[in-house]
Formats: structure tokens, sequence, C-alpha cells
């Protein structure tokens, strides 16, 4: 294992929050969908406040139909 993908599976809850704050300005949805798929991958996918973020960057990115799955 490299240490870069060492880096990238281990990314903590406060981590992903910030890398999403990110995207959410910069309106990057192909990160977000990847981190998003990270966020499942740690168990955080069910937190209430990740969720929110997560509903309000895929609207901000006018993707409403992702918002709506979750």
């Amino acid at each position: 294992m490299t240490f870069k993908k060492f880096l990238v599976d281990n990314l903590g809850y406060q981590t992903l929050v910030q890398i999403l704050e990110a995207c959410k300005s910069s309106h990057d949805l192909r990160t977000v969908i990847a981190m998003h798929a990270k966020i499942v991958k740690h168990g955080y996918g069910m937190y209430p406040s990740m969720l929110s973020l997560l509903i309000s960057i895929y609207v901000t990115c006018q993707c409403r139909n992702l918002a709506c799955e979750l």
C-alpha cells in the first residue's frame, strides 16, 4: 500500500467535511461523488450532519435527483 492510498483510505470525519466544503464552493461534483463513497465506506453515511451537507452540496451542484436519493 502506498502512502497516498493510506492517507485516502484513512480520512477522518473532519477531513471529509473539509473536502466536501471545498467541493461545494468549487462545484466539483466528481470529487463529491468520490468522497460520498468514502463516507459510506468509513461508516459516516448515516450521520445527520453528513447527510445534510451532502444534500446541500448536491442541490448546489444542481443534482437534485442525487439529493433526493439521500
